[in-house]
């Protein structure tokens, strides 16, 4: 029997030692765990929806505002705009930023069409996508069809 308390001593110590590496953490080359994204605020998004969405903004400054929309890839929308709008004069602003995961937000947005803002609320989803956030290919995608207009990227 005095043989048993030994091991148990011995056991309970490899026990400790294993719990406590786990706490104090181990390197095992990994590298740095990398920080979670920033949360952008209403006026970063709101300033990549305006530009998106302006079309006498030219189409160079518009690249990479949607999700995997850049200068080498299919345009988003043909000719002068990533969105293609057909309301003259409306206007978005984003009045808060909700988190929808690590990398994913929702714009929350109130809408102006000549002045007159809508009532109710909209949504536009922003994607981190090479570490700048952008506005989701797919909300983009069903804002462009909606209005009439085909676009080979979709």
């Amino acid at each position: 029997m005095r043989r048993r308390y030994p091991v148990l001593a011995g056991a309970a110590i490899v026990t400790a030692g294993a719990g406590l590496a786990a706490l104090v953490g181990v390197d095992r080359g990994d590298g740095p765990v990398p920080a979670a994204p920033a949360v952008p605020t209403p006026a970063d998004l709101e300033a990549t929806l305006v530009k998106a969405t302006d079309p006498r903004v030219p189409r160079a400054e518009q690249i990479g505002l949607v999700e995997g929309d850049d200068a080498d890839g299919p345009r988003l929308a043909e000719g002068n705009m990533v969105l293609v709008t057909d309301v003259p004069a409306h206007r978005h602003r984003v009045v808060d930023v909700r988190v929808a995961g690590p990398d994913r937000v929702i714009a929350v947005t109130r809408t102006s069409v000549a002045g007159v803002e809508i009532p109710s609320t909209g949504e536009v989803p922003f994607v981190l996508d090479a570490g700048a956030w952008k506005i989701e290919k797919a909300w983009a995608c069903t804002v462009v069809e909606n209005l009439g207009h085909r676009v080979r990227a979709c």
